[in-house]
């Protein structure tokens, strides 16, 4: 086997709302290329908007492999126009999935890690 086990966090439903919408063989075609090269993979959704799924996501990581060695967070919800057109709803949106959601994953996995 070659390099690190990968679990893949998505939320294809938020994808699908863009005007690009979601790829529909996006994450079950990056799990096959990986797969090609002996590399473990678990993939899970869940939306950030809900306080409870960074955690859940992060468990359930650990669950699969036992550990996590590498966090990367890349995942990001964004509103197209000005700082001017945005609702404080939608600052507030983007500011708990972008920052607040993020913060639990980290936790969790400075947990997991070894020094």
């Amino acid at each position: 086997m070659l390099g690190a086990d990968v679990f893949i966090h998505s939320y294809s439903p938020y994808d699908a709302t863009k005007t690009w919408g979601a790829d529909p063989d996006g994450i079950s075609a990056l799990i096959a290329l990986l797969q090609k090269y002996g590399t473990r993979i678990a993939q899970a959704q869940g939306n950030f908007l809900d306080p409870a799924v960074p955690g859940q996501i992060m468990g359930t990581a650990v669950q699969t492999f036992g550990h996590i060695d590498i966090l990367i967070t890349n995942h990001a919800y964004s509103k197209m126009g000005n700082i001017e057109q945005l609702t404080t709803a939608e600052i507030d949106t983007q500011m708990h999935i972008n920052v607040r959601g993020k913060a639990p994953g980290c936790r969790r996995m400075t947990a997991t890690v070894e020094v």
